[in-house]
């Protein structure tokens, strides 16, 4: 199953070596995987700061086949989006815990600049959340956290994986992507709930041992 073509992985840079970012593209590229997962974090929104925009061209000028999987953790995302866009996002996620008011702002500024749209939902947020810009039909992926968002290298949290078969069951054609503690282990756990796309952070970078499952 984890080799199958239907699912998909996007290794996450946050979780590799700040000082060998290059390698660590390198490594995705030569693993076969066609994107990469950005989290922008603001040190408000999580308690952690990563990178910005340069980050972003800088990989898409080096790598210009390779896709950009935007994670905004921002409290103002409607202030990076054009920014990120010029540095070639392929797709932008929000976070769904965000105002209603900064939430359709950004998904317009998206949807004018015909961008792949992503919203994310943290472990405590309830589901229904969504609902309300699912119905919209301009979303094109959710990302279930399964932990907490800030840090890489947590534990998956296991009670999310009912967000997973409630989204899949009602809104069968929108991917489904899970996010944090991601290992050959819990994908397995989130694919048989409806999960097809995994965001894989340490357990790619940081454990040889798990390696091939991903290619």
């Amino acid at each position: 199953m984890l080799k199958s073509p239907a699912v998909e992985w996007v290794p996450s840079i946050l979780a590799a070596d700040p000082l060998d970012l290059r390698n660590a593209v390198e490594k995705v590229v030569q693993s076969g995987i066609k994107q990469i997962h950005l989290d922008i974090m603001d040190g408000h929104f999580v308690p952690n700061i990563s990178f910005g925009p340069q980050i972003a061209e800088n990989v898409h000028k080096t790598y210009p086949a390779l896709f950009l999987d935007v994670h905004l953790m921002l409290v103002r995302p409607d202030s990076f989006i054009d920014p990120f866009l010029e540095a070639g996002a392929g797709r932008i996620i929000l976070h769904a815990e965000l105002s209603k008011r900064i939430i359709t702002r950004s998904l317009k500024q998206l949807r004018d600049a015909a961008c792949l749209t992503g919203l994310a939902i943290n472990p405590e947020t309830s589901v229904d959340t969504l609902f309300p810009y699912l119905e919209e039909g301009t979303i094109d992926r959710i990302l279930i956290m399964s932990v907490h968002p800030g840090f890489s290298g947590q534990t998956f949290i296991a009670s999310v994986l009912p967000k997973v078969k409630t989204l899949k069951m009602r809104y069968p054609n929108i991917t489904l992507c899970m996010d944090g503690g991601i290992n050959t282990e819990t994908a397995a756990q989130g694919f048989t709930c409806g999960a097809k796309a995994f965001v894989v952070g340490a357990s790619f970078f940081q454990e040889q041992s798990i390696k091939k499952p991903y290619a």
